[in-house]
């Protein structure tokens, strides 16, 4: 029996490859689409618990509970109005441009200043208690999670800003770290419409 060599195992050179990787190509990409994954089923659940109870009920929503509209429209403007400087600034993650990434994340903490202010005015408005009724229950729940939800981003976009001012080179995962961020902001605004859709439009126009 012939003994191995090191011929019969050539090694790879593997040092002139990416140390990270935008899109698909980053693992954290992929971690952040599953973690969505997990958000949307809990809200679509949601709002399929608020359907059956609708079903169920003889009045929907009970009397002089329908929650406030122009609010949670003011609000939803808001979260719409963010996408813009945020795909600002994810062109200039790809681009590596820190000044256009430091200003575009300023503005879009700004974005999430006036939302957290407004979704707290939305609240104490909703006319109806977490534990009064079904509809209650169902309502607080809904805009509770989406709420955590958007906490969680806020504080990710903090942080990723105080990275990019840090001192010395920054760091390659640092820019795909911000696209991923925008994935996730994405998704937070994109899921609020049909919420926004079954909770506050739909008591009035269905």
């Amino acid at each position: 029996m012939t003994p191995a060599t090191d011929t019969d195992h050539p090694v790879v050179d593997v040092s002139g490859l990416p140390e990270f990787g935008f899109g698909s190509r980053g693992v954290v990409w992929w971690g952040v689409l599953g973690f969505i994954s997990v958000e949307l089923t809990m809200l679509v659940l949601c709002l399929a618990a608020y359907f059956y109870l609708r079903s169920q009920a003889v009045e929907w929503p009970p009397a002089n509970t329908k929650p406030e509209l122009w609010i949670s429209s003011l609000n939803t403007g808001v979260l719409l109005a963010s996408l813009v400087p945020m795909i600002w600034t994810e062109r200039a993650a790809l681009h590596m441009d820190v000044r256009r990434i430091r200003i575009g994340l300023m503005i879009c903490l700004a974005f999430s200043a006036v939302f957290v202010v407004l979704r707290i005015t939305e609240l104490y408005l909703l006319p109806v208690r977490w534990n009064e009724n079904a509809y209650g229950s169902i309502l607080w729940t809904t805009i509770g999670l989406h709420t955590g939800h958007m906490f969680a981003e806020v504080i990710e976009t903090v942080v990723i800003l105080v990275l990019m001012f840090r001192k010395g080179p920054i760091h390659g995962k640092y820019f795909s770290d911000i696209e991923d961020n925008a994935l996730y902001w994405y998704f937070i605004v994109g899921i609020w419409v049909p919420v926004f859709a079954v909770l506050f439009l739909s008591p009035r126009f269905l």
